[in-house]
């Protein structure tokens, strides 16, 4: 499939909410403006792809602007976005390696539907935060469940801003 151009970097697979050809992804907060909403403040809606628990999800960034890369978290949620547990990060080159990631759903995930979220923290520029939610279902293990660090939230009012690091 081919992806569309945007300004910023967007999520183009799984399919975003409320995703739009041509459209950015929005900063979740910036130093002028109010903090914006996890997910940008948009509701779930409508599971876009199911995923057996032990597969992968096949994620792809599309976008012209980078910022020289940064850090990204790719993590899900079972609780309404209360928190995301993170499945996989890519430190220092996210979006300079690659914009295709494979993201490891744990074996022992419960079934039922869920939120993946990617989250990028730039290398360069305005210290932002980018964040794309999509709704998915995970084919799960009755009982189980995902265990992890909790996904960062920095560069946003209230919250830890990171220094701007320059990649070689």
């Amino acid at each position: 499939f081919a992806a569309p151009a945007t300004a910023h970097m967007s999520m183009v697979r799984p399919l975003p909410r409320k995703y739009m050809a041509n459209s950015s992804t929005k900063p979740r907060a910036s130093p002028d403006g109010p903090t914006e909403q996890v997910c940008q403040g948009r509701q779930p809606s409508a599971s876009v792809e199911t995923y057996k628990a032990g597969q992968s999800i096949d994620v792809r960034i599309d976008g012209e602007i980078f910022h020289g890369g940064g850090h990204c978290q790719f993590a899900v949620s079972y609780d309404n976005e209360k928190t995301f547990v993170v499945l996989k990060t890519v430190k220092n080159d996210c979006l300079r390696s690659s914009l295709s990631y494979s993201v490891p759903i744990p074996a022992d995930a419960p079934p039922g539907k869920a939120t993946f979220a990617w989250i990028w923290f730039n290398a360069t520029g305005e210290r932002e935060a980018y964040m794309n939610c999509a709704d998915i279902t995970v084919d799960g293990k009755i009982g189980g469940s995902i265990t992890g660090p909790k996904a960062l939230y920095a560069n946003t009012l209230g919250g830890p801003i990171l220094p701007e690091f320059f990649s070689d």
